[in-house]
């Protein structure tokens, strides 16, 4: 079994028995504000309060007081600072053999396995509760004493069944031990025996990870897996209308910036899997609604999204996929936008925390908007117009056709790398977090000369899963543009200069076509409430450098969303 297996099978451990030995054995003392709070599973509460009382708690009660900053810190994953807690409340009383346990569990999620060896010795009067019995078995099934762990973990299995009536009972510590009783078995080479156990694991408890891990164990086709994601908030926008910093915003709009409302969705369905084969869809849904009904009502945007993956196996560390997608935009309520696209990608894991993705990608765009020709000017640039310009107040260049030239119909190609890696920081109790960065390459030709360009894109991001279920994202890119053609939008300075009610004149157009270079910075910090809900906190800067007017701009938003995130295996 990989390593990535095994952590995702020991957090969804921790999941299930985080309040399992804190009723193990009742108190006779009176616990303190914190000790109470840390037992009602009000951790975030109890830490400070915990913290401060071990100051002040003298010895040996104070040694209850670092015993439930240790479980704490267990709910939150944060095992090595579970281990010192725990390691200093033992060392104040020895005599607290609960506490062993809850050590042991803490080392060997660290993956300290003598030390979760030694703690569970320490606490063998124990051995008559199930969940002893549990990590008893899972340490020595990974110390690789196959016939240990079956010993213990039938033991295990044994005392929950004798003592536990519903599933729902929060010291059951099925169907973990069942689960490992069949790796065990399988290990010790009782082949028959395991896929019994491994079986009535997939059978009992279809639906859960549980038995997904099962059936991947028994190497069947695992069952269909589906999400859900929903946000909904606020954020205010700086720049609603990317208006460049010199270019002038259309009269009728007084503000640039704006408090508007987001809707985010996302979900993932997984159609199934056949051999080395699997498929699935996923969809999405953004939309932003501004507050100023007025004046910006028409920068509203709604845009889905969906795709379907077909994926294959080459071998166990490197698949072949392709995605199929397809988006549609609403600008106010008019269609804007449609989207098709195709991407081809070659990944390979190189390790459990370390992977690559080689990709090749093609789109089509098609603009469901168009522009006005300008009325023709006389040639000469800071000439006066010739003929009418109503609505407008100048003319542009008889030899360009507006209508055509900023048809921004087209289709893309290009292809890049992206590599995904844990990066060991070893800096306890800060989860070693993820990294991800790439470069693409990107040719896109449009109808109309506008927006026929060349794009280089690099970016780099960080995930750290921190203590307490927080997660923090943050993510930079930077992109550089190069146009075939000058642009046909005049700059700021030019535009003003011809512009006039009673004397209309032709501006002027660059002949250099514009670079642009586009900087972007992304934060979200997500704090779960209770599950499956969250809040996040979102920041988000984009600056454009470009060499036309029209085209230059910065924007900082800032957020607060809501989320729901729901899961289940079908």
């Amino acid at each position: 079994m990989g390593c990535a297996a095994l952590r995702k099978e020991r957090l969804l451990l921790m999941v299930g028995m985080l309040a399992v030995s804190t009723a193990l054995h009742a108190e006779e003392r009176r616990p303190t504000r914190g000790e109470r709070l840390a037992l009602e599973g009000r951790c975030e509460v109890a830490v400070p309060e915990l913290e401060k009382e071990l100051e002040q708690v003298p010895a040996p009660e104070s040694a209850h007081v670092a015993w439930r900053l240790g479980q704490c810190a267990l709910r939150a994953r944060d095992y090595p600072r579970a281990a010192t807690a725990l390691e200093q409340a033992l060392a104040i009383d020895p005599g607290l053999t609960e506490a062993n346990l809850d050590l042991a569990r803490a080392r060997y999620h660290a993956g300290d396995l003598d030390g979760a060896d030694a703690a569970l010795r320490a606490g063998e009067s124990l051995s008559g509760e199930a969940l002893w019995q549990l990590y008893r078995g899972m340490v020595d099934l990974a110390r690789g004493d196959a016939k240990a762990a079956v010993v213990a973990l039938q033991r295990a299995v044994d005392i929950n069944a004798a003592t536990f009536q519903t599933r729902a009972d929060p010291q059951a510590v099925e169907p973990v031990a069942s689960y490992y009783l069949g790796l065990a078995l399988r290990a010790a080479g009782e082949e028959d025996r395991a896929r019994e156990r491994l079986d009535a694991v997939a059978d009992t408890w279809a639906g859960t990870d549980w038995a997904s891990q099962a059936n991947r164990a028994l190497g069947r086709a695992q069952g269909r897996n589906a999400w859900l994601n929903l946000g909904a908030g606020l954020a205010w926008d700086s720049n609603v209308v990317q208006a460049g910093r010199d270019a002038p915003v259309a009269t009728e709009i007084s503000e640039k910036s704006d408090l508007l409302g987001v809707l985010l969705a996302n979900a993932g369905l997984e159609l199934g899997r056949w051999g080395a084969n699997s498929a699935g869809l996923l969809a999405s849904y953004r939309g932003r609604i501004h507050s100023d009904r007025d004046e910006l009502r028409q920068f509203d945007s709604h845009i889905p999204t969906a795709s379907l993956w077909l994926n294959r196996a080459l071998r166990d560390d490197t698949h072949v996929r392709f995605r199929y997608d397809f988006g549609y935009a609403w600008v106010d309520t008019d269609p804007f936008r449609i989207s098709n696209g195709g991407r081809l990608s070659l990944i390979h894991a190189w390790s459990p925390s370390s992977t690559t993705e080689l990709f090749a990608r093609s789109f089509v765009d098609d603009y469901r908007t168009s522009f006005d020709d300008i009325p023709d000017g006389p040639g000469t640039p800071g000439a006066p117009c010739v003929a009418p310009t109503a609505p407008y107040t100048y003319c542009g260049p008889p030899s360009v056709n507006e209508h055509h030239a900023r048809d921004l119909d087209g289709y893309g190609n290009g292809g890049g790398i992206a590599h995904a890696l844990t990066v060991p920081l070893g800096l306890p109790p800060i989860p070693d977090p993820s990294l991800t960065t790439g470069y693409s390459y990107t040719y896109f030709e449009s109808d109309g000369r506008e927006d026929t360009h060349q794009e280089h894109r690099v970016f780099l991001g960080l995930g750290f899963a921190l203590p307490y279920s927080v997660g923090l994202d943050l993510e930079g890119s930077y992109s550089y543009r190069a146009f075939r053609h000058p642009t046909i939008f005049p700059d700021r300075e030019d535009l003003l200069a011809a512009s006039s009610a009673t004397t209309p004149r032709q501006y002027f157009l660059s002949d250099q076509p514009h670079r642009d270079q586009r900087t972007t910075f992304d934060a979200r910090l997500s704090i779960p409430i209770i599950e499956p809900c969250s809040v996040s906190l979102l920041y988000s800067y984009r600056i454009n450098q470009s060499t036309a007017d029209a085209f230059d701009y910065d924007e900082h938003a800032v957020g607060l969303l809501f989320n729901v995130h729901l899961a289940r295996a079908l």
